[in-house]
Order: C-alpha cells, then structure tokens, then sequence
C-alpha cells in the first residue's frame, strides 16, 4: 500500500493518473521505500541521483473578451541516492516531446519545450469564438520552441531562450551532449536544427542549418564532431537518415539517404549507432503502394565514411519495426526480429 504521506500531488490536478518510483535492496530486494505522484504521468528522466517527473497543464486567463490558454509544464525531483526525498519543483512554458528533452548537467536541469499558445474572442456569455480565427492577428494555436536552465540549488529557472524557433514550429528531437545541446523543429515538412553552446548559461548561444527538407524525430550523438538524425524526409511518406556537422556559421548537412514511401520506428533504443565503426542500423518496411510496394519489410545498415551514407546491408526482416534489433561483432552483423533471425557477413 501507499499511504497518505507518501503521495505527492499538486495543488490543482490535472490528471488522475499516479506515477509510482519505488527503492528496493539491490542484494535482498526488500523494498525500502515507495513514492506515489499524482498527476506527474506525462514524461520521466532518471539522472545519477534524481528522477525527474512532469505534468502538463493548461494555464487560463481571460481579459478584455480575450481568452488565452498557455501550456505549462511542471517538473518535480526525487532524490534517491540516501532514501527517496522531495527536492523541488518548477514550472515552464510549453509541454515535453519526450523524455530527451530534458538533462541534468553541473547542478543545472536544461529543458527544452514546445510552447504554445490559444488565444480566442469570447463573446459576452464567454463562449469561445473560433471562426473566422486569423493567426496572422495573434488569434488562434500559436507555437515556438524555448530552452530553460534550471538551477538544481534554488529550483528556479536560472536562464532562458524563450521562443527561438519560427512561430507555427514545434520540437521534434532533442540531444544533450555536455555543454551542447541540439534541437530539431518542424512545421509540416521543413527542419531547422539547432545547436546551443551552453558552456555558460548567462551567455547562450546558438546557430542553425536554416530551413531544409524533412525533419529528425532522433538526434543522435556520432562523435568526432557529427550528429546523426533519423526521421522524414520532404516526403512525409519516406524515411531520411542525415549527418550533420557544425561549422563556424551554423550546422550543416553532410550526406543524406531516403527510403521511398517506407515506414520506421521513432524509438531510439530500437537503432544500432556504432560509433567506432561508423555503423548505423535500423529496420523499416516498405508501404503497400509506391514502387517498392514488394519490398515488405526490411533491416538497413549504412555505413559513415566521414563524407556518404554508404549501405552495407538491406535484407528481409519480418516484423515491427520497434522490436528489430541488431549487433555487429568482428564482421558478421547479427539480426533480431519477432519473428526471425539473420546472420550478414559485412564486407
């Protein structure tokens, strides 16, 4: 059972889901310790010591026959290293794409979000009037993307970088890697990629590639100076696999590859990155219309030579494309799926 004193909750609800940690004895697995949080169900981060929990909620304010609802996000930390302990919260503009969107680093929590905002005319019964919406007036869904730094000392936000995307974009991707962070917007099918040097958080800087084809739904961490993003390229219906580097004006795109009219999974665990070797593998499947209609499911690898995407390997594999995994040992690259398995010897 949970009791009373061990539930966190907000002051006002939004949700009447509860997210449970729970410590046990790592020798005897006696469980120590449990903790219930209602409400803060939406996304989770586990740091060295502390787990990370969020809740999103709408924030109203209505003035003048003006309605405006802001999405807000709040984030509650666990301490867990000496019994589990309620360090804190904060609260944010926007919602989290996911659990990447946030990172601890140096006693700072970098958050990234969508922030968005509706604004409507009511009229004098305070119903809310939705035709004739003009975005173009500042009436209707407007969205952005903001940076927050987090100071873990004080539980307040430290420093900002508040609506750096196009109006109208979203987050699509988030990666933290040390001081830098890196940041994939879309609006339909158009992806900047932004890259923050957050070696002093009073002083943020960034730049980005501009607006170029498709977007990444994973930002992934290639070494030597490249980041790797898988997602959809112009064409919603295709799979792209593109390499970027950063460079003194911005980052640019070193090589792209797109499969036509094919389907991926957005779960990263679900990709090989071999980062000594170069290696990237992933399974798709070809949809039922379109010129590789026969095609049906497949494993892909490429390979990163420093300037192509270069494939290797792209044999049937049957199933999700979730569930696909791979490993590649001294030359022999080994797949799984749901319903089989394949040995390629890679040349």
């Amino acid at each position: 059972y949970v009791t009373p004193e061990d539930i966190i909750s907000p002051d006002v609800l939004s949700s009447s889901a509860y997210t449970v940690v729970w410590r046990f004895d790592e020798k005897t697995l006696e469980l120590k310790e449990k903790k219930a949080l209602l409400s803060y169900s939406d996304e989770y981060y586990v740091s060295d010591d502390t787990v990370y929990f969020s809740r999103q909620y709408g924030e109203e304010k209505l003035e003048n026959g003006i309605r405006d609802i802001n999405i807000m996000t709040e984030i509650v930390g666990i301490g867990y290293k000496d019994g589990l302990k309620y360090l804190g919260k904060v609260t944010v503009k926007g919602y989290l794409n996911d659990q990447y969107s946030f990172d601890e680093y140096n006693g700072i929590l970098r958050v990234v979000t969508t922030v968005q905002n509706s604004r409507y005319k009511v009229d004098k019964k305070g119903e809310t009037q939705t035709a004739d919406v003009d975005t173009s007036s500042g009436f209707g869904v407007t969205t952005s993307a903001s940076l927050y730094c987090i100071d873990l000392a004080s539980w307040q936000v430290a420093s900002s970088v508040e609506n750096f995307a196009p109006i109208g974009e979203r987050v699509r991707s988030v990666r933290f890697d040390g001081a830098a962070g890196y940041v994939c917007t879309s609006v339909q099918s158009t992806d900047p990629v932004f890259f923050f040097d957050l070696t002093d958080i009073n002083n943020i800087t960034y730049k980005d590639t501009g607006t170029i084809p498709g977007f990444s739904t994973s930002l992934i961490q290639l070494g030597n100076g490249y980041l790797l993003g898988i997602g959809r390229g112009a064409d919603f219906g295709n799979v792209k696999i593109e390499v970027y580097e950063e460079s003194e004006s911005g980052v640019v795109s070193v090589c792209s590859k797109e499969y036509v009219d094919a389907d991926y999974s957005d779960f990263y665990k679900s990709y090989l990155v071999d980062r000594e070797n170069g290696l990237i593998g992933l399974g798709i499947n070809y949809q039922s219309y379109g010129i590789n209609s026969t095609k049906g499911d497949r494993y892909i690898l490429l390979h990163f030579d420093g300037y192509d995407l270069i494939e290797l390997c792209n044999v049937e594999l049957q199933g999700y494309n979730a569930d696909k995994r791979a490993v590649y040992i001294d030359g022999y690259l080994y797949m799984f799926a749901e319903s089989g398995f394949k040995v390629q010897k890679i040349n």
